[in-house]
This record gives structure tokens, sequence and C-alpha cells, in this order.
């Protein structure tokens, strides 16, 4: 085993991203001593069998298992990982995204609550929790990015496909004595160029991961409500494939008149064949310069240079190459109008972005410098995108921390027994369901919020674990709330009836109580 080296290892079907994370691995700092290698595994039955034989053929004591399209933004990356290994040898793997608690029925996709990493999703990133005296214990891990110092062999004997491999090998991990965490991190370490992610098979292997895992975890195999996501997932994917051919057979016109209907926009399936679309339809009204698309062009011509766009923007946003060139290609190759586009649907300071190119244009290219001037409005406001909590009752603005309360249902009863003392000003009452007969107007100062836990890790992200001075969860049955303030600082009371078994011993920060 050589001490010094550090291997990078990817599963590679995709030439482009591939090649553009690579030239992110190229620009990093190595300590140093240290050698660095990368292993591309093509055609690989499945991760992790890829995993396992990339692993096997390599000397190095430190691998980083990353997805082809995950680039490693942060320069000193490798510094600041080496130094958490050295600095603690229990821990054995480490991520960038993870779970302090696995959910109840191992869906783990929708319960991030750890880490942080920047997306081409919506929202454009994800902020979790972080510990940032050095690292938070988490029981898994997104594949994204997978950083080790011991080599355990992958379960490619359970998961011969493309899900669970990452969160199953972290509970191996676990299962050997390491810990697996995730670090503080000063900067973002990674952009995730992703797209939508395919669940065809996620049940199969989730029901095989509960199964395999119960050691570790007490999870229960529910029969899921994912089925009809599946079935729609399937359906936009064969539209995809449709409208790709349209494109390819020089029917492009066509293809666009699809997205002219409200409902077909949005998809995150279709998202990338529908900015395509735009972008065509919005070059064809103006003179704006080199097109996306040209007659004769196929679909995979017309996507290059889409994709190729997308990470030269990526490139000024991140500081990344050589500045100069990033500029001129863009300056050359593409038109205004599918710049302005392409920061708006992907850049993650769209504003800083827009700025930049904007700058370039007015010292070298004037009349370029006109025609993106005319957006400047749309960048002089923070995008948002749109709120997945209903808020009901919007309470009043304070400057200090609120009191978060969690309860199941919102009706007369509840709020006479319970919620009623919470009516303040600091109050802030999240409910799953509110009874359609109940009065809001009985509230008089509490902030009222509708949703489920999915909905309130993803929407509030951090705001989670930095703009709450305290957590009142009420019912037994709600104790997927309780793990996501596992080994944080906040406190939280938990108000249940009888002697309720908790599935795991939760941190200090926790108390149980009767109500």
């Amino acid at each position: 085993m050589n001490e010094k080296k550090i291997a990078f290892i990817i599963c590679v079907n995709d030439e482009i991203e591939f090649q553009e994370a690579l030239n992110y691995i190229e620009a990093l700092n190595v300590p140093d001593g240290y050698s660095t290698d990368v292993i591309a595994v093509r055609e690989a039955p499945s991760m992790a069998a890829g995993y396992n034989a990339a692993m096997q053929n390599s000397d190095a004591k430190y691998k980083i298992y990353i997805h082809q399209d995950v680039f490693l933004i942060y320069e000193e990356l490798l510094r600041d990982l080496i130094s958490l290994f050295q600095n603690n040898d229990q821990i054995g793997m480490v991520g960038v995204l993870g779970c302090r608690v696995l959910p109840e029925n191992a869906y783990a996709i929708e319960r991030w609550d750890t880490g942080k990493v920047l997306c081409n999703g919506l929202p454009n990133h994800f902020n979790g929790y972080e510990n940032k005296k050095g690292y938070s214990e988490v029981m898994g891990i997104d594949g994204m990015f997978m950083a080790t110092q011991y080599d355990i062999p992958w379960r490619e004997d359970l998961f011969d496909g493309w899900d669970f491999y990452d969160i199953s090998q972290a509970c191996e991990f676990i299962r050997s004595g390491k810990k697996v965490v995730v670090p503080y991190q000063r900067e973002y370490w990674t952009m995730h160029d992703n797209k939508v992610c395919k669940l065809k098979a996620y049940d199969f292997y989730r029901k095989k991961f509960v199964e395999s895992y119960q050691d570790i975890y007490p999870m229960k195999w529910l029969t899921n409500s994912f089925n009809e996501r599946e079935e729609y997932e399937m359906i936009k994917e064969k539209t995809y494939n449709i409208l790709s051919q349209m494109i390819e057979n020089g029917q492009i016109d066509e293809a666009c008149k699809v997205f002219r209907k409200p409902e077909n926009r949005g998809h995150m399936v279709l998202r990338e064949i529908e900015l395509i679309c735009k972008i065509y339809a919005g070059e064809k009204q103006g003179e704006f310069g080199p097109s996306i698309y040209n007659k004769g062009m196929t679909y995979s011509e017309v996507y290059y240079r889409f994709l190729h766009l997308r990470h030269l923007l990526q490139r000024i946003e991140f500081l990344h190459g050589n500045k100069f060139e990033n500029f001129k290609e863009i300056e050359s190759d593409y038109s205004t109008y599918a710049v302005a586009v392409m920061i708006i649907a992907f850049a993650y300071n769209s504003r800083k972005v827009y700025k930049s190119m904007l700058k370039w244009y007015e010292e070298r290219a004037k009349g370029k410098y006109q025609e993106f001037l005319k957006y400047i409005k749309i960048f002089d406001k923070e995008r948002m995108w749109k709120p997945a909590l209903d808020i009901l009752k919007n309470g009043e603005k304070i400057n200090g921390k609120r009191h978060l309360i969690v309860t199941s249902a919102l009706t007369s009863d509840s709020w006479n027994l319970i919620l009623k003392k919470y009516d303040t000003d600091e109050g802030c009452i999240f409910v799953e369901k509110k009874k359609n007969d109940f009065d809001m107007d009985v509230v008089k100062h509490a902030m009222v919020v509708e949703g489920n836990i999915t909905k309130l890790i993803w929407q509030e992200q951090e705001k989670i674990y930095y703009s709450y001075s305290k957590v009142d969860i009420y019912g037994e049955e709600l104790e997927e709330y309780v793990k996501i303030f596992q080994n944080t600082q906040i406190p939280v009371r938990w108000h249940i009836k009888g002697r309720y078994k908790e599935t795991i011993k939760y941190s200090l920060n926790i108390k149980k109580c009767d109500f």
C-alpha cells in the first residue's frame, strides 16, 4: 500500500462529463510528497462491481470515488481531506452529503440533512447541518463523492445495479467499527453537474438494503408511495427520447411546439431539451449571433454545444481554467441570448456570472455588450425557487430565533390542548395537515406552516439548524422529525404518551417528556 498516493476512481459512460471532471481534478493542489492517479472504469456491470475492480487494482491508501459528473471545485480539497484522515484513524469514509440517522423506510435521497453541495437541480444547492468544529458522524452518504483511507469490499453481491451501493458501503464501514463522516466545508468542495435521478430500480434495492442492514439500524419495509413517480419518470424518459429523435430528424420546430403548453414545461427529465428549444426559438426571433442549432445538426451535436456552454459558464463561475480562453470561446461561439438563458438556468450565483460576462462584452465586444445589457433587470434580483411549504399564516417578523413546534394535525382539539400556548411572535407551528374546518383567525401571533419532513428539509435547508432556538415535537409518530436534530446543539423536547421505545439512542440535546 502506497501511503502517499491518492486515487480517483470513476465509472464512466459519458466521455464529455468525464473529461470536464478530469479538468477539475488536474487543477487540485496536491500535498507535498503525494501523487495522484485517475482510474476510469468503463462498461462496469454495476457501480459496486466497477469500484471493486478499481479498488483491487490500486495501491493507493486514499481513494476518492466520484461520479463522472462531479466537479471538484475547491482546490485545497486534498489537503483538508488528508488532514482529516491523518488526525483520526477511526474515520473510514468521508462524504459531502449525508444523513445522521437513516429514515425508517430507508428512502435516503429525500433525507440528506448534513453537508453541502452545488448541483443542477431545483434548488441549485443543498446546505444541511455542519459541525463547524470538525465533522458530523452519519449513517449514509450520497455516492457522488465517497473518500476512504481503508479498503472494504463493495457489496456487488447485493447491489448489482446503480442504487444503494453508497449507503450500503457506509454501513459496511460502520459494521467494521469505523466512522463515516461529513466534514465541515469552508467552501463548497463539489459541484454536481447532474441530470435527473432515475429511480426505476430504487425500490428493488431499497428492499434489499432494509433486509441486509437491520444490525446497523432498525428499518421497516414499508409499502411505498413512489410507484407513481417511477411511472411518471418512465413516461417523461420516453418523451425525452421522442423529442431528441425529432431534433435528430430536423424537426426541432415541432419539438418546440410541445413546450408551448404550460403543462409540458418545468419537468426535470425534459429540462435540457426544453432549454435547447427555448434558446433556439429565442434566437430565431432576433439577430443574436451563432445559433445553438443549425440545419443538418444531429441531436448529439446540438446537445454538445448546449453542454459545452454550461461547462464554460461553470468554469467562469468557479474561476477554473484559462479565463481568457473561456470568455473568448463564449463570445465567438454563442449568442448573448443563449448565454443569458444558461446563466439563469444553471448558475449558482447568477448575478455574479452575468456581471462577469457583461464586463467582458463591454471591454471586448461592444455590439454584444448592448445586446447583453438588455437582460440586466433579470439579474438585479436574487432568483428564488418555488417554495414547497404552504405558509398558512406568516406571523410577525422577528429579530431573534423562532421556537419550532411540530405536530401532525391542526384541529380545534390540538389547538386548544397543545398549540394555543405557543401562539406567540416567536412561535412557528409546523403541521402535516390542517383540518378544513379549522378557523385560522384564532391564530393571533404565530407563524403556521403546512408540509412534510421532506419539504421541511429541502425548503428550509440549513435554516432548520440556525433559525430556531428550541424545538417541541408532539407524538411518537413524528420520530422522523426528531432524527433530523440528532447530534446538533438545538434543544428538542419530544412529547410522547406512555412508554414508547425510540428506535435509537438519541443525543443529549433531545429530551423525552410526557404529554
